[in-house]
């Protein structure tokens, strides 16, 4: 009995076409050995079946490929965290998820991506879900967020991250400019009181995040919803080219009271990099407590008489806060 189903270096079709150049060890066809018979104008090939083949075409978008094992097809981190490096710009999107290059050194892979992404301009998203991060390893990768000023979304879905962790991205968030969405569910661990703590105080400052997904459970976790969404309505307000000035924090108020701009859209850049000691404004506490900030901030959305931001405050809570497994 012979039975060759499914076999990957089995007939190609049934009219007697020869056989297209394969990988030797694993039977699938070679797109650069096909297209370069397809060129000579083979007379003996009159169909092309790339489908599924994992050494074809990355995207959809014209996106040239990234570097990859010959054998099974994966990205090799430490070539495309070269690219990254290099700044080079058809690279806008990284996906690393369940490489297991980068599950076997992990930290070591993180603490280069975050040398790599400190100075790129070109990457907007990235995507290391389930890339076995421990804490160790998301504190490395996190001090790229304090100088990227182009990353918009990061997943780190379904790693090892605890608190620990989800520490060192608030710290390192709360002088981020870019940053919109963060992606922290289906984590090995739970988030600690010192966890929120450290986002509290992060979100008193970062103007700029707008998503948090991650399995959060605090009475305290509406204060940071509310953040969230005095964010998402002064992006809306900055697109629409409408005056933001009464959402901001007391410090970045009174550094854009300085520059003379309270009524125009301000550069967020330049209210970061403003160096300036901060003015304490008068008659308010300064510090203030961290719920406080969280209320009065939810306050002044609600004066602001927008309503449709309210009702996202509501909504926000479930859906970008403690959004479930």
């Amino acid at each position: 009995r012979v039975d060759l189903s499914g076999n990957a270096s089995s007939f190609p079709s049934l009219q007697g076409q020869p056989l297209p150049a394969r990988d030797a060890a694993f039977g699938a066809v070679i797109p650069r050995e096909l297209i370069a018979r397809i060129a000579a104008n083979d007379t003996s090939i009159t169909r092309v079946d790339l489908s599924g083949n994992a050494s074809s075409f990355p995207s959809l978008q014209g996106q040239p490929l990234p570097a990859r094992d010959a054998a099974f097809g994966a990205v090799i981190p430490r070539e495309l965290i070269a690219r990254i490096a290099a700044n080079d710009t058809s690279i806008t999107r990284v996906d690393l998820s369940g490489n297991a290059s980068f599950q076997m050194k992990a930290v070591e892979y993180c603490s280069s991506l975050s040398d790599a992404m400190a100075k790129n301009t070109h990457v907007k998203e990235m995507v290391l879900a389930k890339c076995g991060i421990s804490d160790e390893g998301v504190k490395a990768l996190s001090k790229m967020l304090e100088t990227n000023g182009s990353l918009v979304s990061l997943s780190l879905e379904g790693n090892r991250i605890g608190s620990e962790g989800a520490i060192s991205l608030a710290q390192s968030l709360s002088s981020n400019v870019s940053l919109t969405e963060l992606l922290l569910l289906g984590q090995e661990r739970g988030f600690g009181e010192s966890c929120l703590e450290a986002w509290m105080e992060c979100l008193q400052g970062n103007i700029v995040l707008q998503h948090i997904q991650w399995r959060l459970e605090s009475r305290k976790s509406f204060a940071l919803a509310a953040f969230l969404t005095r964010n998402k309505e002064i992006a809306r307000r900055r697109r629409e080219h409408k005056d933001f000035s009464t959402l901001l924090p007391d410090n970045l108020r009174v550094k854009m009271s300085k520059t003379g701009t309270i009524k125009q859209v301000v550069d967020i850049n330049s209210l970061q990099e403003d160096n300036s000691p901060d003015v304490a404004v008068e008659g308010e506490a300064s510090p203030r407590p961290e719920l406080r900030m969280a209320e009065a901030t939810a306050a002044a959305v609600a004066e602001a008489g927008m309503a449709d931001a309210k009702d996202d405050a509501s909504a926000s809570q479930p859906a970008s806060i403690s959004a479930g497994q």
